[in-house]
């Protein structure tokens, strides 16, 4: 996914002064064009797991879409801009778990932890291979 070299300058610039800035105010504006830009990355992830996943476990898109946007924003809030990674590299991680914890989670009545279902996939994968 390719992002506008204008979009990735003004997320870093923003998620460089986020923390310093105190007025709770401004921050939460922040805090929204920041979501705002990379909203495309939470639709790319989303589309991406829809290919994979068979049609039993398909979630609705927008349910999917809302849980990507849970993970952004978490992924805003926890950013470390001067560490040497891209924004949409950290949030990438954040949007994926999110989403897949909401793809699991339709898949049963009865409700499991995350690392129970993310095993029960890995199990049937592999009975799968043999």
């Amino acid at each position: 996914m390719k992002f506008s070299k204008e979009a990735r300058e003004e997320t870093m610039a923003l998620l460089r002064h986020y923390w310093q800035v105190e007025e709770l105010t401004v921050r939460e504006q922040m805090r929204a064009r920041i979501i705002a830009l990379n909203l495309p990355l939470v639709h790319f992830v989303v589309n991406k797991l829809l290919d994979k996943l068979p049609p039993r476990r398909r979630a609705e898109y927008d349910d999917l879409v809302q849980e990507g946007s849970f993970g952004l924003a978490i992924a805003v809030e926890s950013f470390d801009p001067w560490r040497r990674v891209g924004f949409a590299t950290y949030a990438y991680d954040w949007i994926n778990r999110y989403v897949r914890r909401e793809s699991y989670a339709g898949q049963s009545a009865i409700g499991s932890p995350g690392h129970v279902m993310s095993q029960n996939a890995r199990l049937r994968r592999a009975g799968s291979w043999l």
